[in-house]
């Protein structure tokens, strides 16, 4: 089945691993035996190195020659005399890279930012750690050592990387674990710029950040925080006091559930929290015999109530029934919901937490419909908010997040774009548009052109002509 031992794959070309690993079948697979079975890992992992070093090197190509367009548009302008200088609130162009990762992310279906993050690597290996990316490029180094390699230099000077390497290199390095490998890397370039660790702590403070994503299992949301030692220092002890007193209290808590409700607890005892809740509900008579809505509030009227349906409240044919008018309809969900709530950020939201919340009386409720193909947000209940507020929520909740091709931006992070621009296009749902920062520059600054269809779903066009799609959340799975 191959032609080499298990001592000996390890020093065999990429390629050729390559060509023999596509060679097998499942029936091969299936057959093999243990040393078999780890041959065939080592050559596949030997070929996926050599090909992320090329792809590596792809990445670095691509922004060299978004970059070259760039400077040659920039000196064909300036040629002709249309190079201008830049108005005092006029925003600079888009960087070539930030162009280039844009337009690879959706290839490979990463958010625009965790491609930017990828490009950056993918340049300082290629172009200034030239002994790296050789290992990787003959195999010997998988993508992760790679990062962990990169991530050690990017804080050392350019004019001292060629030292780093050799003093990272000075002994085979390749039969090294991850963690041991990046060890390694720091105490390299610890000696090769002394002031690398200065500036890499003062990045590090600058970058601290608590960022939160759905979790792996329903009802449960990931956090992440990135804090300074002395911050941690203090909270850790906080927490693991708090913890402590849980665990005599409740013996049958694990530690870490105890951690996590004392961090929960020292964080919400300082603040005062509201919480809205948005409904969001078939159109009328689209409701089946699981789920009842009941208009609810002191001052709208049994009859009014009634004949209000989903958005109940005083009918412009009743003035003499002495509801007063301006009152928000709010709902009440029976018998329960079948179906977890996907939020954006938090992830699933298990029914019993939604009818929890439902229950609370300090919620403030609010109510939407979806519409009933496409499942995307089609009203937002006018009584809720001003009139400006209520197109700008209606707008975010229909979106979720920033509707440029792979980014995660929240919607509440976002700004609202107008698809056609004002004055052309009406200040409406149908031509509004979450978009972060970053990318509201992109459509207009970098060449890329979108349209939206009444329903909210969006067509992108890049620059190099290929098109991508992007919908509005699908409330049709969770709605109440």
């Amino acid at each position: 089945m191959f032609d080499w031992s298990l001592e000996e794959a390890p020093g065999v070309a990429p390629e050729v691993l390559a060509a023999a690993a596509l060679g097998i079948s499942s029936e091969d697979l299936d057959a093999m035996t243990v040393e078999q079975a780890e041959i065939m890992v080592i050559a596949t992992q030997r070929a996926m190195n050599a090909l992320a070093a090329r792809q590596a090197r792809a990445i670095d190509v691509h922004a060299e020659r978004i970059e070259e367009d760039a400077l040659r548009a920039r000196h064909e302008a300036e040629a002709a005399g249309r190079g201008q200088r830049r108005r005092i609130g006029q925003r600079l162009p888009i960087e070539p890279e930030r162009v280039s990762a844009a337009s690879l992310a959706p290839l490979l279906h990463i958010s625009p930012r965790a491609m930017a993050t990828r490009m950056f690597q993918a340049r300082v290996v290629t172009r200034a750690l030239e002994r790296t990316h050789q290992l990787a490029w003959h195999g010997e180094l998988e993508p992760y050592r790679v990062e962990a390699v990169a991530r050690a230099a990017r804080d050392v000077g350019l004019d001292r990387l060629d030292e780093f390497e050799a003093r990272l290199f000075d002994r085979d390095v390749t039969e090294l674990d991850r963690s041991s490998l990046a060890e390694r890397a720091r105490r390299a370039a610890a000696k090769a710029d002394p002031e690398a660790l200065l500036r890499a702590a003062e990045r590090g403070r600058r970058g601290r950040h608590v960022t939160l994503r759905p979790g792996d299992e329903p009802g449960m949301t990931t956090w992440t925080m990135s804090l300074t030692s002395a911050q941690s220092l203090r909270l850790w002890a906080a927490v693991e006091t708090l913890a402590a007193d849980y665990v005599r209290a409740n013996p049958g808590l694990a530690v870490g559930a105890a951690r996590a409700d004392a961090l929960v607890d020292l964080a919400l005892s300082e603040v005062q929290v509201m919480t809205t809740v948005t409904l969001v509900a078939p159109l009328p008579g689209e409701i089946d015999g699981d789920v009842e809505f009941r208009a609810i509030g002191e001052q709208v009227c049994a009859a009014c109530s009634s004949a209000g349906g989903l958005f109940a409240g005083p009918q412009p044919d009743r003035d003499d029934c002495g509801c007063r008018p301006g009152l928000p309809a709010m709902v009440s969900v029976r018998r329960g919901l079948r179906d977890p709530v996907e939020d954006p950020r938090l992830g699933a939201i298990l029914p019993s937490i939604v009818e929890e919340l439902l229950d609370d009386p300090d919620i403030r409720l609010r109510l939407a419909v979806r519409h009933p193909g496409t499942g995307s947000l089609r009203h937002q209940d006018p009584t809720t908010y001003r009139p400006g507020k209520a197109l700008a929520a209606a707008v975010r909740l229909r979106d979720g997040r920033c509707r440029f091709p792979g980014c995660r931006t929240a919607a509440e992070r976002c700004q609202l774009d107008h698809v056609v621009p004002a004055p052309a296009g009406p200040t409406e749902a149908s031509n509004l548009q979450c978009l972060c920062t970053a990318h509201h520059g992109f459509k207009h600054h970098a060449g890329w052109r979108v349209t939206m269809d009444e329903q909210g779903f969006c067509t992108w066009i890049a620059p190099t002509g290929r098109t991508h799609h992007t919908a509005p959340r699908d409330f049709g799975f969770q709605a109440a």
